[in-house]
This record gives structure tokens, C-alpha cells and sequence, in this order.
């Protein structure tokens, strides 16, 4: 009730939807034109992974493991800071440029395919296993 309230007051009320939890995200993420990561802790970053994979752009803040995925300018934009501003700024500049978005979601695509795919990252998996076998 009060982000709504929020989003009301500044005025987006109509352009933002809070759809709660939902078990069709892969669908919904297709209907996306930009993928927005605010978070201020992060291990891996899945969600940011599964979004690169539907060839989505992403804009995220640079923190825990996301700028492994999410290289600024080649597979998505990040915030230069951890902060709101920056944030902003990032999305600024990635909602300015449509053409960009898709080339930055094509590329993220490619880079989830060749490098954070499950059988790539089971055969990584794999790789390190045995070589701490053999020692």
C-alpha cells in the first residue's frame, strides 16, 4: 500500500505494477525491455543470470558477483556506485538507447550461453573436483 502510494505521488502510478509473487517469471521477463538489479548484497546474482539468458539488458549496482556477469557496456550497464543516484543515472542511460538495450541482451545472452550455462558450469564443477582428487 504505501510503494503505491509512493508511486502514485511521484506520479508513475500507472507505469508501475507490483505483481507480487508470481511463478511465471520467465514470461514476464520476456515483456521486458531493461532488467533493473538494485540489490546491495549479492552472492551469484541467479536472477541477473536468468534475465541475461532471455537476451534481456540488465542494470545492476556492482556489488558481490554480479560484475562477473555484468560487464559494464558489453553485457549490461553498471551503476558506477552503490547508491540510488547511480543507480538512477545507469538507468537513465540505458533507457536512452533502445537499439543498445537489444545489443546488450544479445551479448548477455551469449555470454550466459558460453560461460554460466548449467552444463558449462557442471563440467567447471566437474574440473575442479577432479583436480582436488588428484591432489
Amino acid at each position: 500500500t504505501e510503494l503505491r502510494a509512493l508511486a502514485a505521488s511521484l506520479g508513475v502510478g500507472d507505469a508501475v505494477h507490483f505483481l507480487g509473487q508470481r511463478l511465471d517469471v520467465a514470461r514476464l521477463l520476456g515483456g521486458f525491455d531493461l532488467y533493473v538489479h538494485p540489490a546491495l548484497v549479492e552472492g551469484l546474482g541467479i536472477a541477473v543470470l536468468e534475465t541475461m539468458a532471455m537476451a534481456r539488458a540488465v542494470v545492476a549496482l556492482p556489488v558481490g558477483g554480479v560484475p562477473e556477469s555484468v560487464v559494464d557496456g558489453v553485457t549490461g550497464i553498471l551503476a558506477r556506485a552503490r547508491t540510488a543516484d547511480s543507480l538512477a543515472e545507469a538507468m537513465r542511460v540505458a533507457i536512452g538507447d533502445r537499439a543498445r538495450l537489444r545489443d546488450l541482451g544479445e551479448r548477455a545472452r551469449a555470454f550466459v550461453v558460453a560461460r554460466a550455462s548449467v552444463d558449462t558450469m557442471c563440467a567447471a564443477y566437474g574440473s575442479v573436483y577432479a583436480e582436488l582428487t588428484r591432489r
